[in-house]
């Protein structure tokens, strides 16, 4: 009976040996640690950016996933953020301005959509407080930075997607519009620059190599390589033809969209930049000989040149007036596209390069300045500067939001606007 008693008990002090062997269970624990507002107290409608610390307290990896940046109680944007291994933390970009005076609470949440088992569920969310002074609000703005890859450059919407060229990196990145969730990275060719959707494919114009690659956006399956001029510096879609301006020859070159095929080779002003395309002419900006060229898209013939500012780079079209972007001059110029007669010049803020038009309003990125500029287009009245990431360089509007490339900040910053005034 003793001998028993004894077996038993050896055999209780072995479980126990084996279950303390087995250690704690191996969970993530995804933390904000830390939101650090720069500056801590803005005025009414100053741009105001947040750095948002999140750390894997765990001793497991965890998996992708969402986090929330509400600087509103009713108003937030969902990123998504990459795996952290055990320790690992990640600083995230967030900017936002206040609408009002007075006291708000900002708040950030990890795992917002609950897809990592965490060891505590408790400390997910950090919450900081800021108090806004008079000031003279606009519009406030909410807007998240993500990771692009090395000198991220040109910018397009594909309808669902957005896709960045990253010039240092010789490849393209394509994002899901909804969350900035990386889908995928494709090698292009070398310094890629600008690119352009066709309805079905992306184009991307490789600087340096002087030569044009065709990916299917469907899975940025590479359909070929085309031979197009040095320094491609710009480029568009006209419906059936992909244009590209080359730095090198001071001309444009026209590529059928089907097969690559160089079906147009056309002299303009030296150095052409931008190309854009109004439904029925391609524009071009020449930055050398301080131009634009206006050719018929169906021949390419020149139907004018047009004096412009003192380094015109980047166009767009509101549907009744061109608009450029004067960088040397830190303005854009808004002109009328059936004579080139210029309508008004207006200031923005240092370095403008990249424009678009959103259907309602003209939108500038000031690479000098760190800023975005929103203009009516009617007067070109400044309706809002908002802070995004260093150097930006293009922007693009996906139907809701606007996404700019941060070329010094290798990210591109999405931008929503929530109470124009």
């Amino acid at each position: 009976m003793l001998g028993r008693a004894a077996a038993l008990v050896a055999s209780l002090s072995m479980i126990a040996i084996i279950a303390g062997g087995c250690g704690p269970t191996q969970q993530a624990d995804l933390v904000v640690t830390e939101i650090h507002l720069r500056p801590s107290s803005p005025a009414a409608g100053e741009c105001v950016q947040a750095e948002v610390t999140i750390v894997n307290q765990g001793n497991a990896p965890s998996p992708a996933c969402h986090w929330r940046w509400a600087p509103y109680p009713d108003a937030a944007m969902e990123g998504a953020l990459d795996p952290l291994d055990p320790g690992e933390e990640v600083t995230v970009d967030g900017y936002f301005s206040c609408y009002e005076s007075g006291t708000f609470e900002v708040s950030a949440v990890v795992d917002s959509w609950g897809e990592v088992p965490e060891s505590s569920e408790e400390n997910n969310q950090l919450s900081a407080t800021v108090t806004a002074g008079e000031g003279t609000p606009i519009a406030a703005y909410l807007a998240l930075s993500f990771g692009a890859g090395d000198g991220p450059y040109g910018i397009c919407w594909d309808g669902d997607n957005i896709w960045v060229t990253n010039q240092k990196d010789d490849n393209v990145t394509k994002l899901r519009a909804s969350d900035g969730q990386i889908l995928g990275t494709y090698a292009v060719a070398d310094a890629p620059r600008y690119l352009c959707f066709d309805g079905e494919n992306i184009w991307v114009e490789n600087y340096e190599s002087g030569d044009v690659t065709k990916l299917r956006a469907s899975d940025g399956e590479h359909l070929g390589t085309f031979i197009a001029g040095g320094g491609l510096r710009g480029m568009c879609f006209d419906g059936e033809n992909v244009w590209v301006a080359s730095h090198w020859g001071s001309r444009v070159i026209k590529l059928r969209a089907s097969d690559g095929q160089v079906v147009g080779n056309f002299a303009v002003g030296r150095y052409p930049q931008g190309v854009f395309y109004d439904g029925e002419n391609i524009w071009v900006a020449n930055v050398g000989e301080k131009c634009i060229t206006k050719l018929r898209a169906s021949d390419g013939e020149v139907l004018a040149t047009f004096p412009d500012g003192l380094s015109p780079r980047m166009l767009s079209f509101d549907g009744e007036n061109m608009w450029v972007t004067d960088t040397d001059s830190d303005a854009v110029i808004k002109f009328r596209p059936s004579d080139g007669e210029i309508i008004g010049t207006f200031a923005v803020a240092d370095g403008p390069i990249g424009i678009c038009f959103d259907g309602e309003n003209i939108w500038v990125a000031n690479a000098g300045e760190k800023s975005i500029t929103k203009l009516r287009p009617s007067d070109g009245q400044i309706l809002g500067i908002f802070q995004v990431g260093r150097y930006p360089r293009d922007i693009c509007f996906d139907g809701e939001h606007l996404w700019v490339t941060n070329y010094l900040g290798d990210s591109v910053t999405k931008c929503t606007f929530i109470d124009d005034r």
